[in-house]
Parts: structure tokens; sequence; C-alpha cells
């Protein structure tokens, strides 16, 4: 017995001392999970601790080798749960959630509004998710890019990229973005979809727009890189998007299958450019957009769903993905689709075949797959049958693991203290300090286009009236120009004014106009036109349009007093906005898009802005 006894120990003593001198964790012994798999790590597994590059490789490689397809094949899927049962929120992590987590061993889930409601709750959640991981952690995302992607419901709104391309400060660009990577920490979420790095050189387009730094690339990419590595130097991962760029398009992917007709040199010069330069400055990993470019591919497939031939968009491109990103641009991290649910896609591909065909095309992450347990199966199935390589799969995972162990969750299993995080969250989101941060951008972006006869900044002694006018956001602006003593009204729109509401318009000094996106539209651009014509034909009030999203509104009213961009809606927007007209601080943005009016002539350069 003595004998046994003193042989185990100085089998163990060696393998403790070979492993110092490799200077590699220990790993424990591995356990048998199923039929149909191998092996896999125990659940009592620590922390993945290494510092050596090589050393750190070494480990995960072995981490991989142990694995099962089954378990391989779930660090790819990141589903959504919002509206899992329909009429509920993903606020909690339900019985058959849980279950489905585990049975498909899902490497991550990405979060939407639905989750956002409370501190308390998103901690709780986060914590709930990680812990359902079986072995190798939880990498746990979402769409934070502030202004009009904000997922968030409390704490700080940042204004969003357009604002920050007015602003043209890289400095705060960083900090904006370092206090979202705070917030998104907090709350235990490890990667944040953003930033949006398209050169939005369309004005039609329909679904980037002030989503972008602008129209300039080169600003854009140095926005962009100053955004990540705000972000990724507090601890959170980027997925830059929406690669090889979603700025001249005038279809939403979301509904529909975008084409970019443009050359491989103007590519190069224009939308490829921002995406080059955020490799270079080490992004973590690039969001792959559901769009088509043909000078790039010009691979066509037939449509499973109309029978027709479309041009094979870049997430299934093997050309664009392979060998655009990683062999061209030198890109070694983690390659992510956009949405899988989007129609681009499911208009014209089954579900699981494309997610097969945008894994072997290039992509290391399945983002929000619909049907998560058959595409799950059926890409276990591609890779018994050899349809995915079991080579391209340990890449992936290789590359999604050391993502997670760099972001700190990789086989991170010890029970958190989930109140500890809940009290550190509630100190960091919508902090003094950060909430600093979010005015200072909002002053530093509002634009000044058209100023004449130097109408503004109101004179606050003169008394003047005041009328807010907009089908929306009119009691946003209208309180927070209140707040100066001057009689205000806020005039919300429907199709029909009333006399009462006539009479008021025609009554005050200053007609502010509130104007969106939804200007474009024909009946709702006719009717503010309607209502201000009279006001400049006789010349006794002044005539304030705001944009509040989208600058090239503005096109529509280049008779006004005043034009000014806000590039947003969040709050700290409406108060800088307010704060310019009344001449408490200066604007001092430039339109970071070029203005046309509605001949499609330019009316306002780009770098338009006035000041006093």
């Amino acid at each position: 017995m003595k004998r046994t006894f003193i042989a185990i120990f100085i089998v163990l003593l060696s393998g403790i001392l070979l492993a110092i001198y490799l200077n590699r964790p220990v790993l424990p012994p591995t356990k048998a999970v199923s039929k149909n798999t191998t092996s896999s790590l125990s659940t009592t597994s620590p922390t993945v601790q290494t510092h050596d590059n090589k050393e750190e490789q070494l480990s995960i490689a072995q981490i991989v080798s142990e694995m099962s397809v089954e378990e391989k094949v779930g660090q790819t899927l990141m589903p959504s749960f919002a509206g899992f049962r329909e009429g509920e929120y993903f606020q909690k992590l339900t019985p058959q959630i849980k279950e489905q987590l585990q049975k498909n061993h899902i490497g991550g889930v990405i979060l939407f509004r639905d989750s956002m409601h409370d501190v308390s709750d998103i901690v709780t959640l986060t914590s709930d998710i990680q812990q359902a991981s079986t072995t190798y952690g939880m990498l746990i995302g979402i769409d934070q890019e502030g202004g009009t992607v904000s997922r968030m419901e409390m704490g700080t709104q940042m204004p969003g990229n357009m604002a920050l391309g007015a602003a043209n400060d890289l400095v705060l660009t960083k900090e904006v973005a370092g206090v979202i990577a705070e917030e998104l920490k907090s709350l235990g979420i490890q990667i944040n979809f953003a930033p949006a790095i398209d050169v939005n050189n369309n004005h039609d387009n329909p679904v980037i727009g002030v989503r972008s730094f602008g129209e300039d690339p080169q600003v854009v990419s140095k926005q962009g890189v100053s955004y990540l590595k705000g972000i990724q130097e507090n601890g959170v991962a980027v997925s830059a998007k929406h690669f090889p760029g979603h700025g001249d398009t005038s279809v939403d992917s979301h509904v529909g299958l975008p084409v970019v007709k443009h050359d491989r040199k103007r590519l190069e010069r224009v939308e490829l450019a921002p995406f080059q330069a955020a490799v270079e400055a080490g992004v973590d990993s690039v969001m792959v957009a559901h769009i088509s470019f043909p000078a790039i591919d010009d691979s066509k497939v037939k449509s499973s769903k109309s029978g027709q031939s479309v041009l094979l968009p870049a997430t299934l491109s093997p050309k664009i993905m392979q060998g655009i990103l990683r062999e061209e641009m030198g890109f070694d991290g983690v390659i992510i689709t956009d949405a899988m649910n989007m129609a681009a896609v499911t208009k014209h591909f089954d579900s699981a075949d494309a997610s097969i065909q945008a894994f072997n095309a290039g992509a290391d992450i399945i983002l929000m797959p619909p049907d998560l347990d058959r595409v799950h199966q059926k890409m276990v199935e591609a890779v018994q049958s050899g349809k995915i390589s079991t080579q391209k799969l340990d890449e992936s995972v290789t590359r999604i693991l050391t993502l997670k162990q760099k972001r700190g969750v990789l086989m991170k299993l010890k029970q958190e203290d989930v109140q500890g995080k809940i009290q550190h969250a509630k100190a960091t989101v919508g902090s003094e300090p950060h909430l600093k941060i979010e005015q200072r951008a909002a002053e530093a972006s509002i634009t000044l286009i058209t100023n004449k006869n130097n109408v503004l900044p109101l004179q606050i002694e003169n008394k003047q009236s005041i009328a807010v006018i907009g089908p929306s956001y009119t009691s946003e602006l209208a309180n927070e120009l209140g707040k100066y003593g001057l009689p205000v009204k806020e005039i919300p729109l429907s199709l029909v004014v009333p006399p009462t509401q006539q009479k008021d318009i025609q009554k005050a000094d200053v007609l502010v106009f509130i104007t969106q996106s939804w200007s474009n539209e024909p009946k709702k651009l006719a009717q503010l036109k309607s209502l201000m014509n009279p006001a400049l034909a006789n010349g006794k009030q002044k005539v304030i349009v705001v944009s509040v999203q989208n600058p090239y509104d503005l096109g529509n009213f280049p008779n006004a007093t005043a034009l000014i961009a806000q590039y947003g809606y969040t709050p700290a927007s409406f108060k800088a906005t307010a704060t310019m007209i009344m001449g408490k601080i200066k604007p001092m943005g430039k339109l970071p898009v070029t203005i046309y009016n509605s001949e499609n002539q330019i009316l306002f350069p780009a770098l338009s802005g006035l000041t006093w």
C-alpha cells in the first residue's frame, strides 16, 4: 500500500514539475460526455492564465483537441433569444433557453433592447448565461453603437458615429467609446458589434446614414480606429462592420440583397480603406455584410426560394472573406456574419445551408441563425460527412477561444458574486463622469449650416415666443428651450393641423421645425413646407429647421433662416441644440457629408459649418 502511494506521488510530482518547466497550465482530467462525443474538459477546470503567446496557443490547441464535434460547432453559433416566446422579453434565463444553450453547446449569445431595461436584471441575466456554459465560457454581445443603434435603455446615450464625425475629435471619440466599453463590461457583456465603419456616400442609404462617421474614407478610418481602441483598451471586444462596406447602398439588407457595383480600385480607395485601417490597428473581429460585390466576386447561385439566379452575398463568398479579408488584408481575428435571419439571406437560402456555406466561405461565428437546433444538427452532420473540414472547424474554434481568453471568459467557471457585480454596474452605468462626456460629445457635434442675418443665437432678453413644430420629438426640444424662460409652444403635427395650432404658428416669433428621415415622404414634406412657406414669405418670423437625425433632410429647406444638424435624438443632443440656439455654447460641428437639394445638386459641401 505504501509503495503504491509513493509511486502515485512520484508520477503526480513529475507531471507538475514538467508543467512548470513548460510554463503551461495543468489541465484537469477529462470526462466522457455522450455516445457521439469524444471528451470534454471538467467543469472544475481553472481559468486559463498564460502570458507567453506561444504557450497560450498551445494550451488552447490542447483544449480544442479534446472537444467533441458537437461542442466545436456550438462555439461557432451565436443566437438571439429576443422574443423567444411571443410577447415575452428575454430578461431571464428560462429553463427552456438554458436547455437549448447546453444541448447545442452554444458559445455565445447576442442581446437586444428587450433585455436591456434594468441594471440588476441585465447583470443577473448575463451571469446566468455565463454559468449555463458547459465549459468554455460565453461570448455575450450587443449592438451598442451609440446614436440610433443603442440597445441600452439606461446609462449614457452617446451620440452616434456621424455626430462624432461632425465633432471630428479623435480623443473625444476614444473617450466616448471607452465609456460605452466600461458600461458594457460592468453589465457582463464582452463584445460590442461596433463600430460601423461604412463610408456613407449615398444620401439615399436607408440603413446606414448617421451610423457612419461620414463620406470621407480617411475620416472614417481615423475615427473608426479611435473608436475601436477606446472599446478594446477598456476590456471589451469590437466587431467592425459591415465588411466590405454598406455605405453606398440604396437597399437595406434587412429586407433585400443590396449590390455594390463599383470597380475594384474604387472599392479599395473608399469602402475597404477603413477596414484595412482597422485590421492594421488590431481589431478583434470583423462583421461581414449580406451584400454582393460583383467586382470582387461575380459568382451567381440559384435562389432556393424563387429559383432565380442571384449574386453571392459577401457572407457566403470565399473570395471576399478568405481571399480579400484574410489573405490580402491580413486579418487573423474572428469573422462574424451579419444576422443570418435577415431577408438578404432568408429570401434566397435555406437557413442551415446558408450557415454551412457561410462557415465554409470563411466565417467563424454564425450570428443569429434561424432554427438553432436544426442549424446545429446540420452543421455537425456536415463535419461528420466531410462537407465542413475538421481543420477549418478547429481553426475557427481556436480563434473564438483565443478571443474569449483575451476577454476573460474562457473556462472562467468560478461562481460569481452577482450582487457585487450589480453594485459595481450601478455605480458605473450612467455615472456622473460618463454623463459629462456624453454631453460634451453632443455639444461638439451640433452643426450650424445656415444662419441668415445672424438670427442665432436668440436673445433671451427679447422675450421672443417660440413654436416647436414637427411630427415627433417636439416635446424633447420644446422642454429644453423652455428652460430659458421664453414662452414655448409645442405643436405635434398630424395630417390635419387644427385652427388653434395654426394660430399658434402664426403668432410665434420663432418657428422651429423638426425634421427627420421621414421628411423625404412627399405628404409629410409637403405639410412641413405648407406651414413654413407663409412665414418665409412674410419675413417677420424666424424659421429654424433642426434635423434630429439625417442631415440630408436639410436639403429640402434651402430658404430657411437657419439650418441645424443634430445627427440623433438622444436627450443630450436635444439639450445641446437648445443650448446652442440660446447662445450658451458656440456651434462647433462640421458636416461629415455633402447635402444635396431636390434636384440632386450640391447645396452644402462636406465640412460646411458656421460659428460665432
